[in-house]
């Protein structure tokens, strides 16, 4: 390409089956694109459904390096982004190092023994009738399940970041994350969009604490900037910045049209989903956040 101005956008996509790194130009059209498979996931038991963390953050220097072969310059990128798929999580240590393998969203763990939830909560969700899907919503998170099978490994958990958040640490060395991106088991007030207040019952429920969890940035916010090891790692100019997205379907969605409740999203990936947008918050189930694992 002939215009060597920083006129590109570099998206990271990182699906269940490989990751995608894109270059769009500010009308957003497509301009270059690289894909790196993964290997398999891996079982290394019935239910699970795991992979090495690093995988990915290998696969976007991978996918990046495929670009400039092709004859992109990374001098033409003025920001980068991250979608990744829902989700999946990362826990980190005190030195940001992951804990343990990445915990997919297709993991079909559930945890046995739960925190113990006070009597006034249990109480209330059995006068409303939702005590089966907050129990649902408990074993379900990783969290939980960590901290009955392995306690001496959830103690050491410095940060619980989805694979965005993980991503998002790795380019810029800050622990914070888009809030388009917090889909799954944690504590986060999906309506407020933001991490749940400190009265709420998800605190509870779950084996999380707030300072375990990242800042959130609103969707096309800038999050940090890109550090000086991984602008080496990547070939792309120190300082970047790096914006906030969103989950992989809420982009997919956005960018197809379907952004009235009218026009419904059919997504045919790993897993099949039907997505609707809505102007005003709505639950599927009550109190489960907008991911279902069967």
């Amino acid at each position: 390409m002939s215009n060597t101005g920083a006129d590109l956008l570099l998206s990271i996509d990182v699906g269940t089956q490989s990751l995608r790194a894109m270059l769009f130009d500010r009308e957003g059209n497509l301009q270059g694109k690289a894909q790196q498979h993964y290997p398999p996931y891996t079982q290394p038991q019935p239910g699970y459904c795991v992979h090495d963390a690093d995988l990915y953050w290998r696969s976007v220097q991978q996918a990046c390096a495929a670009l400039w072969q092709q004859g992109f310059l990374p001098a033409q990128v003025a920001a980068i982004s991250v979608t990744a798929q829902r989700g999946s999580l990362v826990p980190l240590d005190g030195d940001g190092k992951p804990l343990m393998p990445a915990w997919l969203w297709m993991d079909q763990r559930l945890a046995e023994r739960l925190p113990r939830m006070n009597m006034l909560w249990r109480l209330a969700f059995a006068l409303r009738g939702v005590t089966q899907a907050v129990q649902g919503f408990r074993r379900k998170a990783i969290s939980n399940w960590l901290h009955s099978h392995d306690p001496v490994l959830h103690d050491k958990v410095h940060k619980w970041l989805f694979l965005s958040g993980y991503l998002n640490f790795k380019l810029t060395g800050t622990y914070a994350d888009s809030r388009a991106a917090q889909v799954g088991y944690v504590p986060f007030d999906y309506a407020t969009q933001r991490w749940a207040n400190r009265l709420s019952w998800k605190w509870s429920a779950l084996s999380m604490r707030r300072e375990q969890m990242p800042r959130l940035v609103n969707s096309g916010e800038v999050l940090g900037e890109l550090s000086e090891s991984s602008a080496t790692l990547l070939g792309l100019p120190v300082g970047l910045p790096v914006v906030a997205s969103g989950a992989d379907k809420a982009c997919e969605v956005l960018g197809s049209g379907g952004i009235t409740p009218d026009v419904a999203c059919l997504s045919f990936g790993t897993s099949a989903s039907v997505n609707v947008c809505h102007p005003q918050y709505r639950e599927a189930i009550r109190h489960m956040p907008l991911i279902r694992r069967f």
